[in-house]
């Protein structure tokens, strides 16, 4: 069943906040690998990040709307990373602020 596009978009602010949400829990994740052990964890980390948002934005699109990407649900995911960024960041412990 479709969503009407003012539900999906509202559902792309969401996907964007968590987004930008699990990117930071991605970069926490390979900061405290690295600590531990001489590793390129930041490659690590950023492919950790890349798999699963790829896996949530794939259910995302294909199990709850209609199988098509429209302008409105990337400038929705966009607004939502940006709100994250400006907004919720620094309530996460051990974030860096202004690092995208």
């Amino acid at each position: 069943m479709a969503l009407d596009p003012w539900r999906e978009f509202l559902w792309s602010l969401l996907l964007g906040w968590w987004g930008g949400l699990l990117y930071d829990l991605c970069c926490l994740i390979s900061r405290q690998v690295r600590k531990r052990r001489r590793l390129r964890s930041r490659a690590v980390g950023d492919a950790l990040f890349w798999l699963l948002f790829t896996a949530t934005l794939a259910a995302f699109l294909f199990l709850g709307l209609t199988k098509e990407l429209r302008f409105y649900l990337f400038l929705g995911m966009a607004l939502g990373l940006i709100f994250y960024l400006r907004f919720c960041r620094r309530l996460l412990p051990g974030s860096r602020r202004g690092k995208v």
